[in-house]
């Protein structure tokens, strides 16, 4: 199916929005939507692209991977061009002879099938004066993706010289409409910040605390032992102590339950939200509080 690609306004290309590179990233997907309807009835004197929809097999089949070719899409972007390309990598090709044109590029995730508390993921501290003005409640700097991959949307971006940053916007499969009308504030105050929508301004703009930009991802993954069930005890946004249960394990087949405990003392920022769960797949995420490198800008 060929992916579908939307321009707004007139004159330079200043920033593009690019969602649905995992297929089960919904909210991802549905913010992109409603940006098409702001950009659309907005008076742009710029440019503004968006690909709303990037791995559509992905999308039908509830898959976060390419299921052409069983790749992560968000993995296929090569500096270098082999003899063939995968499908996924033409995929990610054609996304980039787009995106790569925009002064801004801004890549719209969420969690699959689980939820994220929202935030920005950067991987250059040069955008960092920029980005906090999203107003999330916090910025984390990575340096490579999902296991340690570096073919990554934002590292291509980085390579090429493009400002760029990646959106974490909530629930994944599973859409929160609070999650929708949060991420769309931010993001338009964000192009507020950039001056970029025309009429009036506001009056301040929100900006993520200093003390909330982690030059380095200090996120705690708890991955589960064994197949079974998931149960919460503690909230998304939970602030947790090191030791405090956070969620149980239930193995189906003698019904005992394990503790799943912080190992560390901070909020936790991502939930899974699909109880069936397999051994080695991730129950939640703890960020760790201020302190030792992650000092702020």
């Amino acid at each position: 199916m060929k992916i579908k690609y939307f321009q707004y306004g007139k004159g330079l290309k200043k920033i593009c929005f690019v969602a649905g590179i995992h297929g089960v990233e919904n909210t991802g997907i549905q913010i992109a939507l409603e940006l098409m309807k702001f950009l659309k009835n907005s008076n742009l004197n710029y440019k503004a692209g968006i690909l709303p929809l990037v791995n559509i097999e992905g999308a039908l089949k509830e898959t976060r991977e390419n299921p052409v070719d069983g790749k992560d899409i968000n993995n296929s972007f090569l500096n270098k061009k082999p003899v063939s390309l995968s499908d996924s990598e033409k995929i990610a090709q054609y996304v980039w002879d787009i995106a790569g044109e925009y002064e801004w590029i801004i890549d719209l995730h969420s969690a699959g099938f689980a939820r994220y508390l929202p935030h920005v993921i950067i991987y250059e501290d040069r955008v960092i004066e920029d980005v906090k003005y999203f107003g999330f409640p916090f910025v984390v700097k990575r340096k490579t993706g999902k296991s340690g991959n570096r073919n990554t949307f934002l590292a291509m971006a980085a390579q090429k010289g493009k400002k760029a940053c990646a959106l974490e916007l909530g629930g994944g499969q599973t859409v929160f409409i609070e999650d929708i009308n949060y991420g769309m504030g931010k993001i338009i105050n964000f192009l507020h910040y950039l001056n970029l929508p025309s009429g009036p301004k506001k009056e301040k703009l929100i900006k993520t605390d200093p003390d909330q930009i982690y030059l380095r991802d200090c996120r705690k993954i708890i991955k589960v032992p064994h197949q079974g069930l998931l149960f919460f005890r503690k909230r998304l946004g939970d602030e947790v102590k090191k030791g405090n249960t956070v969620a149980e394990l239930l193995d189906t087949a003698d019904f005992k339950l394990t503790k799943l405990n912080a190992q560390i003392s901070g909020k936790i920022v991502y939930v899974r939200t699909k109880n069936n769960i397999n051994s080695g797949e991730t129950a939640f995420m703890v960020l760790a509080k201020r302190g030792g490198d992650n000092k702020g800008r």
